[in-house]
């Protein structure tokens, strides 16, 4: 038997994304006010009078989420985003680790797959032999293409990939670099070297 010392009230705001399935938002939505009920905790939350499924997906949708989160500001205790449709990632975690330390001291993983579109990686990293900070860029696109395999995955087509793999493995940068879904490699690139100082490899500018 569960004991509350008080009643938590939580502000739930479901996030919607047009351009995906609308199922996973509703179902999405129902799932998590269930839990929360469960729980013995009190939502407040945009019904679907109010916006589509009750979601927040438009500026207007979030205008009237914060009206009602003013209106019973006092009696909530914190606030719950959900974004049901946004992708198959998931909050896991790190499987191989596990193995060594235990599955308990590994959550925290990001699991899934990337959702295609274009994107700008970056890897920044010091060289401590000459005391500079260097980095290297570019743009790519994530594909459709499936795979059955684990954690967080996906494929992507680099213009030139060999060519940038030659240069990190000569250059002796580390294998993980930061993503991002644009494409702004340009403009990263300008304002790294330009006004941070950094040494830049803007791979893929010559042909740009």
């Amino acid at each position: 038997m569960k004991t509350k010392l008080y009643s938590t009230t939580l502000g739930v705001i479901v996030g919607n994304r047009g351009f995906f399935s609308d199922h996973l938002c509703e179902s999405g939505r129902a799932e998590v006010l269930r839990v929360l009920e469960e729980e013995g905790i009190t939502a407040v939350t945009l019904s679907p009078a109010d916006t589509k499924f009750g979601s927040v997906e438009t500026l207007e949708d979030a205008k009237k989420c914060a009206a009602l989160f003013k209106q019973y500001g006092d009696e909530m205790d914190g606030v719950l985003v959900t974004l049901p449709n946004f992708s198959d990632v998931q909050m896991s975690c790190q499987d191989i680790i596990a193995g060594t330390v235990g599955k308990e001291n590994t959550y925290g993983t990001v699991v899934g797959r990337a959702k295609s579109g274009p994107f700008t990686y970056c890897r920044v990293s010091t060289d401590d032999t000459f005391g500079v900070i260097r980095a290297y860029l570019g743009e790519g696109e994530v594909t459709d293409d499936q795979l059955e395999t684990f954690g967080g995955y996906g494929v992507v087509h680099v213009p030139d990939f060999q060519g940038l793999l030659k240069y990190i493995c000569e250059n002796g940068f580390e294998h993980h670099v930061a993503m991002n879904m644009s494409q702004s490699a340009a403009a990263l690139d300008e304002a790294l070297s330009k006004y941070m100082g950094w040494d830049v490899y803007h791979h893929g500018a010559d042909s740009a």
